[in-house]
């Protein structure tokens, strides 16, 4: 499916005038009553208000984010929820008594999420400790800015300021309404086949990059379920169902949870059209 934003003509509301007020008496105080006629209305010309369908240029999508044990979203949300737009949690993991091994809560059932395109792939620095390092377009920008892409690399130049770029793609998802999430038609407000949808973007790098898309999504693409084209193929043809663990790297004390995704089903028909529908509103 290819991504395009382009211009929506804007959509005319019709309004009803505002009937006129008229004062009433009470025992204590005569009013004057003061007819007035009422203002001509053209019913074949309804009143042009300024609404409109906003385009992607005129809104923030919000976004879907792993929490890990560093950041500010580790003070609202446990490590490991999948979290949409700073304040729905799409999926808990179980709770793990660190010393016996025994679950002391169990997680909540994965989201079930569709890839529906890369929207953009840019670089981002990595900083010890998690910090916000700079972002920059492309693999030349990496090296304007001292830095490299190849970890062998970086280890062998890093005591000279060597900087670590990693890539940084956002992906464009449609997600499923988990159980957990209330069905008030405030988030979830697409619906199809008796399921609700809500849209967002994924921005990926590090582990969610290499586990999530390297080693499943973009695998897929070129020789799994989503190789083809669409409808039959194409990142919108599959769903996934996503959870996270943490993962602890050999040698080392670092730890960080990871997404896990496994294939969930293949999407109908009446979901591709919701989703192209979704994409040629916002054009």
């Amino acid at each position: 499916m290819e991504i395009r934003f382009d211009k929506n003509p804007d959509a005319p509301v019709q309004e009803q005038p505002t009937p006129a007020y008229v004062a009433q008496p009470d025992e204590t105080q005569a009013v004057a009553v003061v007819n007035h006629a009422p203002l001509p209305v053209a019913a074949s010309e309804p009143f042009v208000v300024g609404d409109f369908l906003p385009q992607f240029k005129d809104l923030i999508l919000p976004r879907v984010n792993l929490v890990q044990n560093i950041g500010q979203l580790k003070d609202a949300f446990t490590s490991g929820e999948i979290v949409y737009g700073q304040n729905v949690v799409l999926f808990s993991p179980p709770v793990i008594n660190s010393k016996t091994g025994g679950v002391e809560s169990p997680g909540t059932k994965p989201v079930i999420v569709t890839f529906l395109g890369r929207v953009s792939e840019r670089y981002a620095e990595k900083v010890v400790g998690g910090g916000r390092g700079i972002i920059v377009a492309d693999e030349e920008s990496v090296r304007n800015a001292g830095g490299t892409l190849d970890f062998e690399e970086w280890k062998l130049k890093a005591r000279d300021g060597m900087k670590r770029f990693e890539p940084l793609v956002d992906m464009l998802v449609a997600i499923e309404r988990p159980e957990i999430c209330k069905d008030d038609d405030t988030v979830f407000v697409f619906e199809t086949n008796g399921k609700k949808y809500t849209f967002g973007f994924w921005a990926m790098k590090g582990t969610s990059y290499t586990e999530a898309l390297k080693r499943v999504v973009f695998k897929d693409r070129a020789i799994g379920c989503l190789r083809g084209s669409f409808p039959n193929g194409g990142f919108p043809a599959y769903s996934y169902a996503i959870s996270t663990r943490e993962k602890t790297w050999e040698g080392t004390t670092n730890r960080a949870h990871i997404p896990i995704l496994i294939p969930n089903a293949k999407n109908t028909p009446e979901f591709l059209n919701l989703v192209a529908g979704f994409i040629s509103r916002s054009k």
